[in-house]
């Protein structure tokens, strides 16, 4: 770390004492993660919103990835009202201009009455007392912001994904090419500072108030994201809390398949049981499932151009979240058409925000249904379809291949972390709209609902296609005797099957709800991202 102090510094003004801001700017290292500035106090506000502006363009220029500008104390007024009060608002205002700016509220954390009277002398500087709450203040506002990746608002984290090298299931090597549409990934969120949410999107479009993680102070938790690709070639994430992120990636949709592509578009909001947007304005209840109609429904692709779902669609690729859960339970989503199995597509704990990405299966009525095990509000985001000719991925009911709760599908005992689970995939058995299909030899991943229940420890799942040893990603994380469900879009192995790694000794449950043929590629689990590094 680097400090540079100066009495009476101006942010641009060289007829204040040594070297001005921007001055002092121009002489930083490139490439800094991040910059804490404070000026403010010795400028002008008639002036003071291009000396921002002359500041950020400066430390732009030096590639500084982040920007912390403290902002001041609004104590000091003269007959035309506050001092600082304006320079404050105008420190605001220019974090909608400058993405990588954030503002450090040290007016707010020095507004009690008690600490005005302690900390400041003469409404500006410090006595003692307030130095040290100062210093202790900063040091807690810059943890926050580490490690130097670490994500907040206002910045975004933009992946390039197109040109990127992984490994087949096999070991071999492959780069994802120009024509990839979508990437699968698992998107985990951790060091999270309070309850929030990530949004994942393709960067060259607008960011919508859309949720494809939610988030708890301090917990761990991860989602299965399908995230579209812009034009060039990446994906960004945004979280409206500070978090670390981990994300994994799983495969990716390309359209030069045989199959008819993934038609992949930024995510929409599409129900909203809170706000009564396309579902009733009351909770899901047991009795009572929610009926969607896909056909019809427009959205927006990477470009920019609309996209709209077409008769006949084959499955749509969704985020669902279950929010103010009156107890804890389950979410399953089916074609309406048939008759509902006893699976879960979500599970859900008593009064939180828990989301999924989930693949599901349209019916010939263009309908999709949503029953919740005890009452809850519901939340669906739109991400993507599959069109109804020789579509990639051939959707099941859904249906139950595990649960080492009760012995079905595999021994009935827990999974231990020395003897990962095999789950077989290609030749199984499963229905679709009502009659027996077989899984076929040239599925290349099946889409699951991973499920830990009753697991000894902290730990984690890693699903991948068996061949070699199990990759150091996650799928999933638990904690002691929780339950926890995470969908995965999981690589077959060459020998036609899935494993399951789990760090502690956990219960598993697996719920199929199809699978993907030519059109996608399946890669083994590799870790793109760790803010934490």
């Amino acid at each position: 770390a680097t400090i540079s102090t100066r009495v009476g510094r101006c942010t641009t003004r060289v007829s204040c004492p040594g070297t001005s801001g921007v001055e002092q700017a121009a002489l930083l290292p490139t490439g800094l993660d991040l910059v804490v500035v404070e000026l403010g106090y010795n400028d002008i506000a008639s002036t003071f919103a291009s000396d921002i502006d002359a500041m950020m363009n400066a430390l732009t220029a030096r590639g500084v990835a982040r920007v912390a500008w403290v902002n001041m104390a609004d104590i000091r007024t003269t007959s035309k009202g506050s001092t600082y009060g304006p320079m404050n608002a105008q420190l605001s205002a220019a974090e909608s201009r400058w993405s990588t700016l954030m503002v450090l509220d040290w007016n707010a954390a020095s507004a009690s009455g008690e600490a005005r009277a302690r900390w400041f002398a003469d409404g500006v500087h410090l006595t003692t007392t307030g130095q040290a709450e100062f210093a202790l203040w900063l040091r807690e506002a810059a943890l926050d912001l580490t490690p130097s990746h670490f994500l907040a608002p206002p910045r975004k984290l933009r992946i390039p994904v197109v040109g990127r090298e992984l490994k087949t299931p096999t070991g071999g090597p492959i780069t994802v090419p120009a024509t990839a549409s979508a990437v699968a990934l698992n998107v985990t969120s951790l060091n999270t500072s309070g309850d929030g949410y990530v949004t994942v999107w393709p960067c060259e479009t607008e960011r919508r108030v859309t949720a494809n993680l939610n988030m708890y102070r301090a917990k761990i938790i991860g989602n299965n994201v399908i995230a579209s690709i812009d034009s060039a070639g990446e994906i960004c994430l945004w979280s409206s809390v500070g978090t670390d992120l981990v994300v994994d990636v799983t495969g990716w949709f390309d359209d030069s398949g045989s199959t008819s592509p993934y038609e992949s578009v930024s995510p929409q909001r599409i129900v909203d049981s809170r706000e009564g947007y396309g579902a009733p304005q009351r909770k899901l209840s047991p009795g009572v499932p929610l009926v969607i109609d896909v056909v019809g429904r427009t959205a927006t692709r990477s470009d920019g151009s609309t996209a709209t779902v077409p008769d006949g669609v084959s499955s749509i690729v969704i985020n669902l979240a279950a929010v103010n859960a009156v107890g804890p339970g389950f979410f399953t989503v089916w074609p309406c058409a048939v008759d509902r199995a006893v699976t879960a597509s979500l599970n859900y704990r008593v009064g939180s925000a828990v989301s999924n990405g989930f693949l599901a299966a349209v019916d010939d009525n263009g309908q999709v249904c949503v029953y919740s095990e005890v009452d809850a509000d519901i939340v669906i985001d739109l991400q993507g379809w599959f069109g109804p000719t020789d579509p990639a991925f051939s959707a099941s009911d859904p249906y139950r291949l595990v649960d080492t709760r009760i012995g079905r599908g595999a021994p009935q005992q827990r999974v231990v972390e020395s003897a990962p689970l095999e789950v077989p995939i290609r030749g199984i058995t499963v229905p679709v709209n009502g009659r027996n299909v077989t899984v076929p030899d040239g599925a290349v991943a099946a889409v699951i609902n991973v499920v830990a229940t009753e697991p000894v420890g902290d730990g984690y799942f890693t699903v991948w296609g068996c061949d070699g040893a199990s990759p150091l990603t996650s799928s999933l994380n638990y904690g002691p005797r929780a339950t926890v469900a995470n969908g995965v879009i999981a690589p077959v192995g060459a020998d036609g099957s899935i494993c399951i790694y789990t760090k502690a000794s956990s219960h598993v449950v697996v719920d199929i709800a199809g699978w993907v043929t030519d059109g996608y590629v399946a890669v083994t689990p590799e870790r793109f991202v760790d803010t934490r590094y």
